[in-house]
């Protein structure tokens, strides 16, 4: 490891890497179970309110990962980086291996496209009342 660089960006960067390879694989893995459930398609179940309960964070949390997964794959990860490793924009270069400055380019926008984003989600979602759903 170069002794100029900090600790936490390059496990940040290594992190990075071995994410883009889980991913290839989960990928690989989902097309593979596709292709077994077209052989042999799994019996019908019915769903499981316990579950549905459990993953139900609320109308905002789904409307923000509803944002999230509308935006481009960069904009995402210099977000993610930012606001859920709380990341300063020079540590989120040396993990992208990209300027400081591009960083700061890159987060400005991809916290208007969020905002935009959000803005979509949020007129286009019904509004529910306390003890009411709709």
């Amino acid at each position: 490891m170069c002794p100029t660089l900090e600790p936490l960006p390059w496990c940040y960067a290594v992190a990075r890497g071995c994410l883009a390879n889980a991913t290839r694989g989960a990928r690989r893995q989902r097309a593979l179970a596709h292709r077994i459930a077209m052989l042999d398609p799994p019996p019908p179940t019915a769903p499981d309110p316990a579950s549905e309960a459990l993953n139900d964070g609320g109308l905002a949390a789904e409307g923000v990962r509803s944002a999230l997964r509308g935006l481009r794959a960069d904009d995402r990860e210099v977000l993610q980086l930012w606001a859920w490793e709380q990341l300063e924009p020079a540590e989120i270069a040396k993990v992208l291996g990209i300027s400081a400055n591009a960083v700061s380019i890159r987060l400005h926008r991809a916290k208007k496209r969020l905002r935009e984003r959000l803005t979509e989600v949020a007129d286009r979602e019904p509004v529910r009342e306390e003890g009411f759903a709709t």
